[in-house]
């Protein structure tokens, strides 16, 4: 038994130097070993077995003059599976290879596993669960400072993108923001490292040029995006100078279109008259205004004026209120049709009450003008008339009549001026054109002035003749000749306008008969 204790002692102690002369504890011990086809120089620490990195361990290694650290398992002297810091790698993104390094788990020399990617140049990382050697289709990656371009309303826009990778591609969300300086982000998706294709996605500060009126206005746009122009919902903003050009709503392909609200110093409306620049603000209906809205511009005279109003078609239609000169100026209020002040009769002459000879008309009065000044038959207006009624009666109290006719027999003529009007008729919704003849008559000792509105075409009567008017007093306004004198007169809606030629003296007869 003794015998056998020794021999057992001397072969553990045998086999004790055998491996004492195979394994050996080192610190930064070099070497040079065979990676990746290549010498690269390690300095080990751990345990080196027939002179080779077995066993666990760690390294700093040299790789194409840069170097990294692996702490973990080697085999046969080559690091098998650990972690590396700093280890020169190669990533492929989609088509785009990208150098770099490596910080994370790997295994046979292959990134795989949890890590982080940082690029060479830029500022690109990448940071998630990798395969051997780099992206898994099965796996999302955080990234920041993505590279890429986007297709932008005809041109490319250059920026980073920051958010998740699905999969092995450039294909994910997150926010792209652009190098350039400009104010240009988008927060969604990203297909293969471009926009999808057909889907809408959001964008802000987007660079874009607005066709308008024949040219390009160069701004920026805030909104829906579709195959890289806008579409859908979104806002554009441009400024040049003093000049400017803003509209929010609907976008088809890059163009207005739909329901917006605009508002500009360029703007351009398509008058009967010509076309006419200037501010518009309110409502637009693919491009043009449409619903309510302020368009403030000058004539062909250069005389100002701002229509404020509906629109509709792009042209002012509907109610509205056109001013025209400067400070206050003259009032047009009421309907417009197709770009043209057709007011209603009503309308009509509520607008001559604000103009000189001014007047003002009671309900009673409106309505009984508007019979007498389309009556179908003029020559009946002496069964309307109240043979009571004097000048001097109505100038002394204008309402003694609000609905019968006064007659005015024997007055002069001094003045009588004619012109097409274009009036609305409510009824059937649509304007027509109406002569209208205004005269200023006077008795025959060229007193009781009266200023009258006749709708009809009257034809400038002889140098002697006389007139005689049944008419609807309205009212007793001061008027200012054309001579600058203030005169009162009475204001009357011609119903009946005849004009009677002096006779001419029979010749007398000859002697012989």
């Amino acid at each position: 038994m003794g015998q056998q204790r020794i021999l057992a002692a001397l072969a553990a102690a045998a086999l004790a130097l055998m491996c004492a002369g195979c394994e050996k504890q080192v610190s930064a011990f070099e070497l040079n070993t065979d990676l990746g086809g290549g010498t690269v120089l390690v300095r080990f620490t751990g345990t080196l077995e027939k002179g080779v990195p077995a066993g666990t361990g760690s390294a700093e290694l040299t790789t194409d003059g840069k170097n990294w650290t692996y702490e973990g398992t080697f085999s046969e002297g080559v690091p098998f599976a650990g972690e590396a810091a700093d280890m020169p790698v190669e990533l492929t993104v989609g088509d785009e290879t990208i150098p770099g390094t490596y910080d994370g788990q790997i295994a046979s020399l292959e990134m795989s596993g949890e890590g982080v990617f940082t690029a060479a140049e830029g500022d690109f990382t990448c940071e998630g669960v990798f395969d051997i050697g780099g992206l898994s289709k099965w796996q999302s990656y955080e990234v920041s400072g993505y590279e890429m371009e986007l297709a932008l309303g005809g041109g490319v826009c250059a920026g980073t993108f920051d958010g998740r990778f699905e999969g092995d591609g450039p294909t994910g969300t997150g926010t792209f923001t652009a190098a350039d300086g400009s104010a240009l982000t988008y927060t969604g998706r990203i297909v293969d490292g471009a926009l999808p294709a057909d889907e809408p996605v959001t964008l802000s500060g987007m660079a874009f040029g607005l066709e308008y009126e024949g040219q390009t206005l160069a701004g920026t746009y805030d909104g829906d995006v579709l195959a890289g122009v806008p579409s859908g919902t979104g806002s554009f903003a441009w400024e040049d100078g003093e000049d400017y050009f803003r509209y929010t709503g609907a976008w088809e392909a890059g163009a207005m279109a739909g329901a917006g609200e605009a508002e500009s110093s360029i703007f351009v409306v398509h008058l009967p008259d010509g076309d006419a620049a200037g501010v518009y603000q309110g409502g637009v209906e693919d491009g043009v205004p449409s619903g309510e809205g302020t368009f403030t511009a000058e004539n062909a005279d250069g005389d100002g004026y701002t229509y404020q109003g509906q629109w509709a078609g792009g042209l002012w239609n509907g109610q509205g209120q056109l001013r025209t000169g400067e400070g206050e100026g003259t009032l047009f209020a009421g309907t417009f049709t197709d770009g043209r002040f057709t007011p209603t009769f009503q309308e009509y002459m509520t607008l001559l009450g604000t103009i000189e000879p001014q007047f003002t008309l009671s309900e009673a009065t409106m309505a009984a003008a508007e019979g007498y000044a389309f009556a179908p038959d003029r020559s009946v207006m002496a069964d309307y008339t109240d043979e009571t009624l004097t000048y001097e009666i109505c100038a002394e109290d204008p309402e003694a009549s609000e609905t019968a006719l006064l007659c005015l027999e024997g007055y002069r003529l001094a003045r009588l001026d004619r012109w097409d009007e274009t009036l609305f008729d409510p009824d059937a919704g649509r304007p027509f054109s109406q002569t209208v003849t205004e005269m200023i008559i006077t008795d025959e000792n060229g007193g009781n002035a009266c200023w009258v509105e006749y709708f009809g075409a009257l034809e400038q009567p002889g140098e002697d003749a006389t007139v005689t008017v049944r008419g609807l007093p309205l009212a007793m306004s001061d008027f200012r000749d054309g001579e600058g004198v203030s005169v009162r007169c009475m204001v009357m809606l011609g119903a009946e306008v005849l004009f009677v030629e002096p006779e001419e003296p029979e010749e007398p007869a000859s002697e012989t008969e």
